[in-house]
């Protein structure tokens, strides 16, 4: 009878143990190497021993498993949206879903026998590459459907946003002219938003949003459509003063430019003009054209101030330029006096205007000689 204290019984159980988890653990990691995603080694596998491959097999079908009931979600979240949160909502089912299906091979599914797996599992699909291109496009599809429904809640906030800072200024206005200006950018928002038609859950968000938003516009600055129908009469000339105003930016302007200003505001002055006296709008647009009158003089007292000032400064240059030829034939006395009269000539050409950068550097060159 043997001792089962003995040191070799200990010893014969413990090399057993040991040759069982290193063929265990060999037997693991071929059949890892075997399920590799190598078509190469796959192939001949499943030609040869398609048996090993279950592992494969049952990890494709539990990305398919997921990625089906993932994209029904996404789909059913999209597509009947019920509130904004449904989006978001759906659109992380979508990228778990897309995740699930883009880790399943396309090509090779003809080569691997899933007899094995299926015959133990109820499989739900036909392990082929036709049907997981299908899943994938009904996905592409889920995501156009989301991304347009993404797309029009951007420009939905960005036009409300806008509409908003419009209700806010439209009261703090200064005169007519901005009055008008911020009635035609709040409209044409307004019409943005009667574009952004679709079936979707946003569709009908910007369509009840642009409905509210008319109303709201109706009501706050007192223009029904009727009165809005004559006051394009009065929108007719609003492009010609903000192309006038965006002109006008800056620090100087030459005589060209001036001439461009004065045909803009002349332009919404002629426009404003034509609005006969029985118009609803009249009385109105004496106000704004009183405002563009004004805006037209100024601009011609600046064109008048620019002109002089080039043909003053052309003048002050043939002077210096004729100085200069003959200053061997003046005396000291004689130049000086010339300096003293460009030099009053050159401070008449006042600021603002394209000239007068050019007149002080000249000024300071004159100073330095008459020093």
């Amino acid at each position: 009878m043997s001792n089962p204290t003995n040191p070799n019984v200990f010893k014969t159980a413990w090399q057993r143990i040991k040759f069982i988890t290193i063929t265990i653990g060999a037997l693991g990691a071929g059949l890892a190497i075997v399920n590799l995603p190598i078509p190469g080694i796959r192939e001949t596998i499943a030609q040869k021993a398609p048996i090993l491959l279950l592992p494969s097999i049952a990890s494709w079908d539990y990305h398919y498993q997921e990625g089906m009931v993932n994209l029904q979600k996404a789909e059913q979240l999209i597509q009947n949206a019920k509130h904004p949160n449904d989006l978001d909502l759906g659109d992380r089912e979508l990228k778990s879903a897309q995740s699930h299906l883009n880790a399943l091979p396309l090509q090779g599914f003809e080569n691997y026998n899933d007899s094995y797996y299926c015959y133990f599992r109820n499989c739900r699909w036909q392990f082929s590459s036709w049907e997981i291109q299908q899943r994938r496009e009904s996905a592409g599809r889920t995501e156009a459907i989301l991304f347009q429904e993404r797309n029009i809640q951007s420009q939905l906030r960005e036009s409300t946003d806008k509409i908003a800072d419009y209700q806010n200024n439209y009261p703090k206005a200064k005169n007519e002219t901005e009055k008008q200006s911020i009635l035609t950018q709040w409209e044409r928002e307004i019409n943005q938003i009667n574009l952004l038609n679709s079936n979707g859950l946003m569709g009908r968000i910007a369509n009840t949003e642009q409905n509210r938003i008319r109303k709201d516009f109706q009501k706050i600055t007192g223009l029904n459509q009727a009165t809005n129908q004559s006051g394009k009469l009065m929108q007719a000339a609003i492009p010609f003063a903000l192309s006038a105003q965006k002109l006008t930016e800056g620090k100087s302007h030459t005589v060209a430019e001036w001439q461009a200003i004065v045909r803009q505001w002349e332009s919404a002055i002629g426009q404003l003009k034509s609005i006969p006296v029985e118009n609803p709008d009249y009385v109105k647009s004496r106000k704004v054209l009183a405002d563009y009158q004004q805006q037209v003089e100024r601009a011609k007292v600046r064109l008048n101030e620019e002109d002089n000032a080039s043909a003053l400064l052309q003048k002050t240059e043939s002077q210096i330029n004729t100085l200069v030829r003959n200053h061997t034939s003046r005396n000291r006395d004689q130049a000086k006096s010339e300096l003293m009269a460009i030099e009053a000539g050159l401070k008449k050409i006042p600021i603002g205007t394209t000239a007068y950068d050019q007149a002080q550097d000249w000024l300071r060159s004159l100073r330095k000689r008459l020093e």
